[in-house]
């Protein structure tokens, strides 16, 4: 594995298939501890360590992700967290590199889309679509807009890649006829999505599929879900919630040789705005947690999560 000097330690001179043998048993033994006569199942801090290295070898590369990490060897954040103080400091100790999660490339994007459309009679609409695909709505929607605005960006891809494909006719009618339209849900902007009228049903935000939380929040109450969920890997612990202002108290770590933590008074907004329209007094609170900031002369620190998640792997 190049890149990583140090990170494999005496298995260094291996050859490749023996390293990866040696560190898979090294990762796996160490977490089995004799104690009298009991044998017990114990996650070590260097079990840890060589886990990481292991994966990292596994793949021929010189990063882990944490989902990945965990999905391999059926752990979670409590093993982690039990010996060091975040998942990026288990990584690079491990003498590997922290890597967040990349933006996916377009031409991938379009590949995936040039195998779906060579299989169907009719371009799709998007709820068809993305049951056929590995990326989820946010993927397109971020970057893109709409659906409209993904099929115009793939018919000039397809022209120059894949001439031949026999929904371009259809595809150029289709982005050709449709007026541009703002951003929105993917799966309200389809070229045959109907759309209705609101009922009694409780309304949801655009998909956003972060681990277990598949909508965006559309209120304050989500704003909180969100953060508590990621609050960990952001630099954040909650010591308590109320419903009186400020809604949260809690710490944030500080840089330095020495462990040090900062305490905080934490507001949740939807909008970072909604602090000033809610009332609240800026000296009271020394943070806004927020789904989105558009509050740009704020007084105050903010968080915006719709950011913030997209340095985490969505695991």
């Amino acid at each position: 594995m190049g890149g990583t000097p140090g990170a494999l330690g005496n298995y260094a001179h291996l050859t490749s298939a023996s390293r990866r043998t040696a560190l898979r048993a090294a990762a796996y033994a160490e977490d089995v501890i004799h104690h009298e006569d009991r044998i017990m199942y114990e996650v070590s801090r260097q079990s840890l360590l060589n886990k990481a290295r292991s994966l990292a070898d596994k793949r021929g590369r010189d990063f882990v992700l944490r989902a990945e990490f965990m999905r391999e060897f059926g752990l979670n954040d409590r093993h982690v967290l039990r010996h060091f103080d975040s998942w990026t400091e288990l990584v690079q100790e491990a003498g590997l590199k922290s890597k967040a999660r990349q933006p996916i490339p377009r031409e991938d994007l379009f590949k995936e889309a040039l195998k779906v459309f060579a299989d169907c009679q009719e371009v799709p609409t998007f709820q068809k679509y993305r049951i056929k695909v590995r990326h989820g709505e946010t993927t397109y929607r971020r970057r893109w807009g709409t659906w409209t605005g993904f099929l115009k960006a793939f018919v000039m891809w397809a022209e120059e890649k894949n001439p031949g494909l026999h929904l371009l006719p259809q595809l150029r009618e289709i982005t050709s006829a449709r007026q541009p339209v703002a951003p929105s849900d993917l799966t309200n902007s389809g070229p045959t999505t109907r759309t209705w009228s609101r009922g009694e049903g409780r309304m949801l935000g655009p998909f956003l599929n972060f681990r277990g939380l598949e909508h965006e929040p559309i209120n304050e109450q989500g704003v909180v879900l969100l953060f508590g969920m990621v609050a960990e890997e952001l630099g954040y612990v909650v010591e308590s919630v109320a419903t009186a202002f400020p809604d949260c108290e809690g710490k944030r770590k500080i840089k330095g040789s020495q462990e040090k933590w900062q305490r905080l008074r934490i507001e949740f907004e939807f909008e970072s705005k909604n602090f000033l329209e809610h009332g609240h007094d800026p000296s009271g609170c020394d943070l806004i947690v927020c789904w989105r900031d558009n509050w740009p002369e704020c007084p105050i620190e903010v968080v915006e999560l719709a950011s913030a998640i997209q340095s985490l792997d969505d695991g």
